[in-house]
């Protein structure tokens, strides 16, 4: 049974909440820019004679009026999802239609209790949905300024798709592993590209190096426990990824000027 437990419309947006329970197969077709997300458990989507097959945290892109149908991934296996078509207040279409059909994770939204939303009471759910648009808004945005960037070197929508995918996939990585120490070659393997395409393309994409990013998303961290936490400087050079104090506190010092020691006085 696929089953629509919440339905809320709005002039920017139409949400659904879903529950699949067994074998079964929903046909529709989009009114706007439509997010298909999977909570828990796996969905497949077709899409003419495309199948696309999205694990839980993952999110599906597709155009207003696209024909689909739905079922889950493994038979006798709960899904539960969230269907959204944006009617309205979205960056230009135009601009990210090279993401149509391609599959992201939604940790690059930030998104983290949607997973639970088929748990959630209605007027809970229904005070996220601003957040919600707003957030993949963001991320379209977004999109479209790594699909420019990406243009020169691959001209076909398929192609940038699939480096824009490889390339968040990277930043997120370093987005949740910054205090690791890790080797160029271990992030163009998350990003399945080789090492030299990866550095190039990363740098093109996002307008640094990944070192400079990691050094950047550490000293971000750094700055905010210095600000919140009664803790020694030397366990927050620690807890953002450096051996001893002395590496941290120039690394500090070349990016905000001031050694930490002296940053809140």
């Amino acid at each position: 049974m696929f089953r629509i437990n919440f339905d809320h419309h709005s002039p920017e947006a139409i949400v659904r909440r879903s529950r699949v329970t067994r074998e079964s197969t929903f046909m529709g077709v989009t009114k706007g820019v439509a997010v298909k997300y999977v909570g828990r458990g796996q969905e497949q989507y077709t899409v003419g004679k495309e199948r696309v097959l999205l694990d839980a945290g993952e999110f599906l892109l597709l155009p207003a009026g696209t024909a689909y149908g739905a079922k889950p991934g493994a038979v006798g296996q709960a899904t539960t999802g969230v269907c959204i078509d944006f009617l309205a207040d979205l960056p230009e279409e135009s601009g990210f239609g090279f993401l149509y059909g391609g599959t992201f994770r939604v940790a690059e939204l930030g998104l983290t209790d949607l997973a639970d939303w088929d748990t959630l009471p209605d007027p809970l759910a229904t005070a996220q949905i601003p957040g919600l648009q707003q957030e993949i808004k963001a991320f379209l945005e977004s999109a479209i300024a790594l699909g420019d960037a990406l243009h020169p070197v691959a001209n076909q929508p398929t192609t940038r798709r699939e480096l824009s995918k490889s390339l968040l996939t990277a930043r997120q990585y370093l987005r949740c592993h910054y205090a690791e120490n890790f080797a160029l070659a271990d992030l163009a393997r998350v990003s399945c590209l080789s090492k030299y395409h990866f550095a190039r393309l990363f740098k093109r994409a996002f307008g640094i190096t990944p070192l400079r990013m990691q050094t950047n998303l550490r000293m971000k961290a750094a700055a905010n426990q210095i600000r919140l936490d009664r803790v020694s400087l030397t366990t927050i050079a620690h807890t953002v990824g450096y051996m001893d104090l002395a590496t941290f506190s120039r690394h500090f010092r070349a990016h905000f000027g001031v050694p930490p020691s002296k940053w809140l006085l």
